[in-house]
């Protein structure tokens, strides 16, 4: 019968500590704000809308960034190897912080 209660003791711990580490994730979270948001609906990368800023584009293959139509006059970015052969690396764009304002 002890060592049930024992049991029961170390899990009624073990539950409680898990609650308080959730609340404590779902309260952190919801401290999280937005600071920038792009969506590329455009027919180039550069120049870029609100805030005015150029995008760089980095590759460690053969990648190419740039905006694809997507549906009627919606564009989004798209970023794909170049050419038919799948090599392995990184292909992203970047914008300096500097072009944002003070917000950012």
């Amino acid at each position: 019968m002890k060592k049930t209660l024992r049991k029961f003791a170390l899990l009624k711990k073990v539950l409680m500590s898990l609650t308080i580490i959730m609340v404590l994730c779902n309260t952190i979270s919801w401290g999280q704000t937005t600071a920038f948001t792009e969506d590329f609906n455009r027919t180039t990368l550069n120049p870029s809308s609100t805030p005015t800023s150029p995008w760089t584009m980095t590759t460690t293959c053969s990648g190419v960034a740039g905006t694809n139509l997507t549906s009627g006059t919606d564009y989004a970015l798209l970023l794909s190897t170049n050419g038919t052969t799948s090599i392995a690396g990184r292909t992203y764009v970047t914008t300096p912080l500097s072009n944002l304002t003070a917000a950012y």
